[in-house]
């Protein structure tokens, strides 16, 4: 029988196991089933992002998971952020953004259709101690659109505990 703590360890280590054992693992254990709500979703999306390393990455940089949710929150007070952002904070439709941001958008959702590498999008903090994304924005904002709650990132090594408040719990 897993518990929480195995299906943290899973996701965390991203431990290869197949989602239908454990999905069914979960299910036969009422108070696991709401683990599985909560985790399987984010470890079924996960597995579909093919990333590799971002070349603007390089020297003091650390990979962390980040919420998507709260990173978006952050990032909606950045200055760029009406370029893909409504008032409100949501991400625009594609048809709703810029020409030059659809064609971004729409090379990324080609590459997650095809199974296609990404470049890890690469995030700091702004003069407002707010999240900016100093690469990979339409990865970034077009993999959140797609429904991913945490997404690996790279961030300056210095950043990491302005970064805290941002990461991916479990």
């Amino acid at each position: 029988m897993l518990s929480i703590i195995d299906l943290e360890n899973i996701y965390l280590f991203n431990l290869k196991i197949d989602q239908d054992i454990l999905q069914e693992a979960c299910f036969s254990a009422p108070a696991l089933s709401l683990t599985w709500k909560r985790y399987g979703s984010v470890m079924n999306h996960q597995k579909n992002v093919n990333f590799t390393e971002n070349s603007a990455a390089k020297g003091d940089y650390i990979c962390i998971e980040i919420d998507t949710q709260k990173a978006l929150k952050s990032w909606h007070k950045s200055v760029f952020s009406f370029q893909w952002l409504t008032p409100e904070g949501d991400i625009k439709a594609a048809t709703d953004l810029a020409p030059e941001e659809q064609e971004k958008r729409t090379v990324v959702e080609s590459a997650l259709q095809n199974g296609g590498a990404l470049q890890k999008p690469v995030l700091g903090i702004g003069l407002q101690d707010n999240i900016e994304i100093g690469s990979g924005r339409a990865e970034f904002l077009t993999l959140i659109a797609h429904g991913h709650r945490a997404l690996s990132v790279h961030i300056p090594k210095s950043n990491a505990p302005d970064f805290e408040k941002f990461l991916f719990k479990i």
